[in-house]
């Protein structure tokens, strides 16, 4: 009889856990609260990537030139529409490639290898807020102002027995615009349009046997730049 007491008691707690379990799945589940997206859950420092492309219209060809970077700052916003970011971005160019040329040969590898230091000030205009999507959608407008730094790079013309030094180093200003997909106020991806306003002049030192024959200087121009960046603001 004991043993049935036993026995019984144990088919008893079982029958009342599984009925729990049944009865927990059955209760309807409360409604996950939506975060509100405002000006606060955009604001904060911002730290992000990017990588694009520049194009150069140098002397001797046109050419594309590859380049990723950094960018670190403070993203505030104002109102959850508008806001603004301040920034510093470091960006190295690592490749180029002739798309055309001018009627010389083209020295191969002369704008890799830059460093481009620039401060920058958007201005951010998030006009669509989308609270159940997460989603935001903007524009960027703004500038940038820094320096270039590009090693001297030497070349050897063996047919007219010169040496072509070239250097192109100094300020360079940029203007920044473009669109933003940001997701959860914090994440948020950027394609930018960067116009040149001013950049380094190209120098080149032509010497004969350790001579200078002459000195050159070419003014780049560098139309347009695309970029895709991703941001996280924390």
């Amino acid at each position: 009889m004991k043993y049935l007491n036993i026995v019984a008691c144990c088919i008893s707690l079982t029958s009342m856990v599984a009925y729990a379990q049944v009865h927990k799945r059955a209760l309807p589940k409360m409604p996950e609260q939506i975060k509100e997206i405002t000006k606060d859950t955009k604001t904060g420092f911002m730290l992000g990537f990017e990588s694009g492309f520049n194009l150069i219209w140098g002397h001797d060809s046109d050419r594309f030139v590859v380049d990723s970077g950094l960018k670190i700052g403070y993203n505030l916003f104002f109102t959850k529409e508008w806001g603004m970011r301040l920034y510093g971005s470091y960006t190295y160019s690592f490749s180029d490639f002739v798309t055309a040329y001018k009627g010389a040969i083209a020295i191969e590898n002369l704008y890799a290898n830059a460093h481009i230091f620039l401060f920058n000030a958007d201005m951010l205009y998030d006009f669509y807020n989308n609270k159940d999507l997460k989603l935001s959608l903007g524009i960027i407008l703004g500038m940038g102002a820094g320096y270039e730094l590009n090693a001297q790079k030497t070349y050897r013309n063996t047919t007219a027995n010169e040496t072509y030094s070239y250097t192109q180093s100094g300020f360079r200003v940029a203007l920044n615009a473009g669109f933003s997909l940001a997701f959860a106020s914090q994440h948020r991806i950027e394609i930018l349009y960067r116009y040149t306003l001013l950049q380094p002049a190209l120098h080149n030192i032509v010497s004969n046997n350790g001579t200078i024959q002459r000195e050159e200087t070419y003014n780049l121009q560098s139309p347009f730049s695309f970029h895709l960046g991703y941001s996280f603001i924390f």
